[in-house]
């Protein structure tokens, strides 16, 4: 009867050793696989951020190259202002200097 009874607790004793194995060995691979789950979301996040800053810095690009063209019609639009009052003050001059050259009342009397 001690026999039985020894045999039935040595197995009950290597069968909780199965178990504390299994359940070590499981611990491991779960440990494992979130540290690959880890190292995965790291890459994917140090690619996004790279994807990212490389999109921001093309599109940053386009739009100092729409503002320069912006601000280059804009110089463009008020030099052709300037030029064309530049040209009425000049016209404007001329009469002036005209009036100033030969009043009116000088033609009136000769």
């Amino acid at each position: 009867m001690m026999k039985i009874l020894d045999t039935i607790l040595k197995i009950e004793d290597d069968s909780k050793a199965k178990v504390v194995d299994a359940q070590k060995k499981a611990r491991e691979l779960k440990e494992a696989a979130e540290n690959e789950n880890t190292e995965r979301l790291h890459k994917a996040r140090a690619q996004a951020a790279s994807s990212l800053a490389a999109r921001i810095n093309e599109t940053k690009k386009e739009w100092q190259e729409k503002y320069q063209q912006t601000v280059l019609s804009q110089d463009s639009v008020h030099a052709d202002f300037i030029d064309s009052k530049s040209r009425d003050i000049d016209n404007a001059a001329d009469k002036i200097l005209a009036i100033i050259k030969n009043p009116r009342y000088k033609n009136i009397d000769d």
